[in-house]
């Protein structure tokens, strides 16, 4: 059809010539004569002439496609997929690959019983309860009282009670404990619980009172009262900053929420976020 405008007709010029080139472009490869192919070698061998290397831009663009043909692609702890389908395109999800594979450990778990909103008659008194997987609960330290004895982290594994991952390690007289594992601790690394500050470094998963932590610091599983166990700031991504101290026994949080709350000092607040 005729184009009302000069620019359209120049455009549907422009995309005849490209697709008449597109289809000649298949016959012109096929009427090269039988010398100009390259040799086949034979079933089941290799060819015994090595093939040339490609150049420099051309194993770029190469390396890029099979990269790109990848399913997923994992880095900064969450995975994204190749976009192949609407439903995956901004699909992420966090990166378990380095997670313990196996069962967690017998001493430390315990089983959960559930009544599935059933009385002791078996009658339903509860209802739009039950169902699910089976969990099993793992006894977690949220104390971290063990003061000066240095734990070394024997793996990181997945928790189904929590949205975190929890780290066992193990002490140097061999008894176990799990702690929420924070972001950055790695099998092998040392953790410790200390009083003052010149019993540990600041970094993440070794715990002290909230008075000798510096002010700006990221905090996590921090205690409502002294040697009761940490129950604020728990969950997976979640991390308390201390603005202040107050007193020697008291210090200001900032929330995830944003909230600002005073916390009591004597408890443990482990550097780091979850």
């Amino acid at each position: 059809p005729r184009a009302a405008h000069p620019a359209a007709a120049m455009a549907l010029r422009f995309l005849a010539g490209a697709a008449h080139r597109a289809f000649l472009a298949p016959a012109a490869c096929l009427r090269r004569p039988a010398a100009a192919w390259p040799p086949v070698p034979a079933r089941g061998l290799s060819s015994a002439t090595p093939s040339a290397p490609l150049p420099g831009k051309l194993v770029d663009v190469v390396a890029a496609a099979r990269e790109g043909t990848r399913r997923s692609r994992s880095y900064d702890g969450l995975k994204r997929f190749t976009p192949t389908s609407p439903g995956i395109r901004h699909r992420v999800i966090v990166d378990k690959s380095d997670l313990w594979k196996g069962k967690s450990l017998k001493a430390l778990t315990v089983g959960i019983p559930r009544s599935g909103g059933r009385d002791h008659h078996g009658h339903i008194t509860k209802w739009h309860r039950g169902g699910g997987n089976k969990r099993k609960y793992r006894i977690i330290d949220f104390k971290r009282d063990r003061l000066g004895e240095p734990a070394t982290v024997e793996r990181v594994e997945y928790d189904p009670n929590r949205s975190s991952f929890i780290a066992l390690m193990r002490y140097a007289d061999g008894s176990p404990s799990y702690i929420l594992a924070p972001e950055g601790v790695a099998p092998g690394q040392t953790l410790c619980s200390g009083r003052v500050a010149e019993d540990v470094d600041m970094s993440a998963g070794n715990a002290l009172p909230l008075a000798q932590i510096p002010t700006g610091m990221r905090v996590h599983n921090v205690e409502l009262r002294p040697g009761q166990g940490g129950q604020l700031v728990r969950s997976a991504g979640a991390g308390a900053s201390v603005v202040a101290h107050l007193t020697d026994r008291y210090s200001l949080l900032r929330m995830p929420s944003g909230e600002q709350r005073r916390g009591v000092s004597p408890g443990p607040g482990p550097p780091g976020a979850r």
